[in-house]
C-alpha cells in the first residue's frame, strides 16, 4: 500500500477501520491537497488562489438528519429531532 504524508497514527490504516486500500494519504497540507484536486479535475484555484468546487445539489446536512439526546435540562425549538439515548447508541454503533 502507497502512503503519502505524514502518518501520525500509532497504528495503520487497518486499526481505523480501513481495509483493502491502494493508497492512503496522511495529513496533506495544502499544496499537496490542491494538487491532487487539480489533478483529478476535481477544482479550479480562483485568480485570488482559493480552491474552487462544485458540491452539486446536495450539500451539508439537513436537520432531519441530526440527533439529539432529549434530557430535562435541554431546550429544543423542534430544529432538531428528538431521541431517545437508545436510539442515539444504536445509531452511533452503525457508524
Amino acid at each position: 500500500m502507497k502512503e503519502v504524508g505524514e502518518n501520525f497514527s500509532t497504528s495503520g490504516p487497518e486499526n481505523h477501520g480501513f481495509s483493502s486500500l491502494n493508497s492512503v494519504s496522511w495529513n496533506l497540507n495544502q499544496e499537496e491537497i490542491y494538487k491532487i484536486i487539480l489533478d483529478r479535475g476535481e477544482g479550479k484555484l480562483s485568480k485570488d488562489g482559493a480552491m474552487v468546487v462544485e458540491t452539486g445539489v446536495h450539500t451539508g446536512r439537513s436537520a432531519q438528519d441530526k440527533f439529539v439526546v432529549k434530557e430535562p435540562q435541554n431546550e429544543f425549538g423542534g430544529i432538531m429531532q428528538k431521541r431517545c439515548l437508545k436510539i442515539i447508541l444504536i445509531l452511533f454503533m452503525k457508524i
